[in-house]
């Protein structure tokens, strides 16, 4: 039975620079770490006693990670037979689900039409 080379829930790439970076502990669609501070006591400057928080997202995938916007990668779906795009998280490249090109949610992947924003202004992941 043919595999595909990459798993629903997991990063697509969990490299950086050649080297492995993005960690999931717990498996398929739970936390991808390193993750970003969040209610962190700020101690020194500007005020002692400040929260540091950078979780603000638009998309808040299962990684974690906060995002404004998602990667896009064409794949092929060695199972279904078919191309694909995955919908992934812009940081660690988590993918959150994947749609089949012909006929999908995303059919215009192949022509550009998937970034234009007149045509499809939300991509839901």
């Amino acid at each position: 039975m043919p595999q595909n080379r990459w798993t629903l829930g997991t990063p697509y790439d969990p490299t950086m620079n050649g080297a492995l970076f993005w960690t999931q502990p717990g498996g398929p669609y739970t936390t991808v770490y390193p993750q970003l501070q969040n209610n962190t006591p700020w101690l020194d400057y500007p005020v002692k006693g400040l929260v540091l928080n950078e979780y603000q997202p638009f998309w808040s995938p299962a990684c974690g990670h906060p995002i404004k916007e998602w990667k896009i990668i064409q794949e092929f779906d060695a199972v279904a037979g078919e191309a694909v795009s995955l919908i992934c998280c812009n940081t660690c490249t988590l993918i959150q689900n994947s749609h089949p090109l012909n006929g999908g949610a995303i059919a215009d992947f192949a022509t550009d039409n998937v970034y234009n924003p007149y045509q499809q202004c939300i991509i839901l992941g």
